[in-house]
């Protein structure tokens, strides 16, 4: 086999300089869009962990509107909902139907606090539930 020519290895340095530069671009335009997979799970949990006030009736009762937690006390845990690894990195919020689960973390946030609503147009918001 013959060497290759001085042509051929400038060519293939130069196209190997010119693919690190287009990866490196590549990289920096995905930066600054915010669509690197760390930065799109940073606003994951940013989001689903942001904390949230569940509401307390003097009363004791629960209500359509209330926001509450529901928590087992035997298992110290929270219902929570989980996100699939197909949403993981689109999933800005909760939706109506995701799938639940138990955590450890009682903390009030978005991902284990549910507001109670009611199929029936007639209930009334904050109406007390029978």
């Amino acid at each position: 086999m013959g060497e290759y020519s001085e042509g051929v290895l400038v060519g293939d340095w130069n196209e190997k300089l010119l693919s690190r530069q287009a990866a490196l671009n590549q990289f920096i335009q995905r930066k600054k869009s915010n669509s690197l997979l760390t930065q799109k799970s940073a606003k994951i949990k940013q989001n689903l962990l942001r904390e949230v006030q569940i509401s307390v009736q003097p009363d004791g009762i629960v209500r359509y509107g209330d926001t509450v937690q529901i928590v087992n006390p035997e298992f110290n845990t929270a219902m929570s909902s989980v996100i699939s690894h197909r949403d993981v990195y689109n999933v800005q919020d909760l939706r109506v139907g995701c799938v639940l689960s138990g955590s450890k973390n009682q903390t009030p946030c978005v991902r284990n606090v549910f507001k109670i609503a009611s199929l029936d147009p007639d209930n009334e918001l904050y109406k007390p539930l029978r």
